[in-house]
């Protein structure tokens, strides 16, 4: 992501994480008016939407063969 995402994030230490949790996570989201008030503390309420985005994000993992043999289960190869 080239730009801000926010209005008032230009110059914050936390400006990337910020952009990157927003724009390409989606997991935080600023205020109506285009700013993310980065600084301001947050609300209970404003940390469980959050942490509920956060659980429900899924990246796909890469499919690996599986290093189990076919076969019956908990039958030893012999």
């Amino acid at each position: 992501m080239t730009a801000n995402a926010f209005a008032d994030t230009n110059g914050h230490w936390a400006e990337s994480a910020i952009n990157k949790w927003s724009g390409e996570y989606g997991i935080i989201q600023g205020y109506d008016d285009g700013t993310f008030r980065p600084d301001k503390s947050i609300t209970r309420g404003a940390f469980a939407g959050i942490l509920d985005r956060f659980l429900h994000f899924r990246t796909p993992l890469p499919r690996t063969p599986s290093r189990i043999p076919p076969g019956p289960i908990g039958r030893m190869p012999s």
